[in-house]
């Protein structure tokens, strides 16, 4: 499970990294509206794992942590959205991921391992925000 409190400067930062201009709130007491993609696409929403904790290829663990996936390179496969409420600054959420399937497939170079992933993110209520499916491949 990974869990966080989306803010004005995550949002800012997200947003200008994607090339956006910064988004603002509607008022000064009103919250900041995070970009659609935001949630499902932080990895790490603390300071991010120290260098010893990093895979062989670099990357960090993200959602899959906790799967038995020591010695794959893992590759996005792609991703299916489902939005079902505004995600806005001072939220709390957890995301909450499930193993759909797993399948063993032969390819032009050996062994690929097919995972789908399911998270849902909630808010501090209960409410869901995003349904992310989610296909890793594994060689």
């Amino acid at each position: 499970m990974v869990s966080g409190t989306v803010t004005d400067r995550d949002i800012a930062r997200f947003a200008v990294a994607c090339g956006d201009q910064a988004p603002a709130g509607s008022a000064p007491s009103a919250p900041t509206r995070a970009p659609l993609l935001m949630l499902p696409s932080v990895i790490e929403w603390g300071a991010g794992p120290a260098l010893r904790e990093l895979r062989p290829d670099g990357t960090g663990v993200g959602r899959e942590g906790w799967l038995p996936l020591e010695g794959l390179r893992l590759m996005g496969g792609g991703q299916d959205l489902e939005f079902h409420a505004d995600v806005t600054s001072g939220r709390e959420f957890t995301a909450v991921p499930t193993l759909d399937a797993a399948q063993l497939k032969e390819g032009g170079a050996g062994q690929l391992l097919l995972l789908t992933i399911t998270t849902v993110f909630r808010d501090e209520d209960g409410t869901d925000l995003l349904t992310c499916r989610d296909t890793l491949i594994g060689r």
